[in-house]
């Protein structure tokens, strides 16, 4: 399996970083935020991964649920 470095980002500012082996970036970026993931909005807070082989990076942040307006 590949190695990712995830590093957990506020802005353009780094909080933590980690190293993870998993099947693909969104599960890393998963098993570090501890939540669902999806690609970057304009989110605060998201996790860049950087696939250290390949040098390719991808940006996800915590995937929203809807709400139910009707309540």
């Amino acid at each position: 399996m590949p190695v990712y470095q995830v590093e957990k980002m506020y802005g353009d500012e780094v909080l933590s970083c980690e190293s993870v082996e998993d099947e693909n970036p969104p599960k890393a970026a998963e098993r570090i935020a501890g939540r669902p993931v999806s690609r970057r909005g304009l989110q605060p807070y998201w996790y860049r991964v950087v696939e250290e082989r390949e040098g390719a990076i991808y940006e996800f942040s915590v995937a929203e649920t809807r709400k139910d307006f009707a309540k």
